[in-house]
């Protein structure tokens, strides 16, 4: 079973996207990614959730994935965290 684990920092580029840990690139082929209480949060597609607003994205050949603009806008800076929680990456501004 795939869980996502760990803590790392990240730049996020102008146009908004960010490299996965490569710890995850040969098995995240294509995600899920939300908003939930101020943070995003990536799951690995498996089925519905119960969120309003999803993005599915899949990481480019360099391993980026492209954070949605709606989904960033007002973030005051590039770099952010990136917290494995089990089933979801967690993202938060640093």
């Amino acid at each position: 079973m795939f869980y996502f684990y760990g803590k790392w920092n990240s730049a996020v580029d102008d146009r908004g996207r960010f490299f996965i840990p490569s710890v995850f690139k040969k098995d995240l082929k294509e995600c899920i990614i939300i908003r939930n209480n101020g943070n995003i949060l990536i799951y690995r597609k498996k089925g519905k959730l119960p969120f309003p607003e999803i993005y599915r994205k899949m990481p480019d050949r360099q391993g980026r994935i492209l954070i949605p603009r709606q989904l960033r806008e007002g973030w005051p800076g590039k770099i952010i965290e990136l917290i494995g929680k089990g089933e979801y990456l967690e993202l938060r501004r640093i």
